[in-house]
């Protein structure tokens, strides 16, 4: 093979991976990423993980675990 036919050759498995790596990536999103509701996420935590997002903020102590939640989402919003 000469010089062209070799850099189209790998020209296009690059373009065919870079395809096929992007079609992933926005698969991944479907499961994980942008249509998960961060409240229901949060909720799966325990209180201590929701006080330690909430590091340097006062009176989280005596704070139910709905209301960490609603201000670990007003803090980060």
């Amino acid at each position: 093979m000469n010089d062209v036919t070799n850099g189209t050759i790998w020209s296009f498995i690059l373009i065919a991976i870079i395809t096929i790596d992007a079609f992933i990536t926005l698969l991944t999103m479907l499961n994980k990423g942008i249509f998960i509701d961060r409240r229901k996420q949060l909720m799966s935590k325990t209180n201590k993980e929701l006080k330690e997002l909430l590091v340097g903020i006062k009176n989280v102590s005596k704070l139910r675990k709905k209301e960490l939640v609603d201000l670990v989402l007003e803090v980060t919003a």
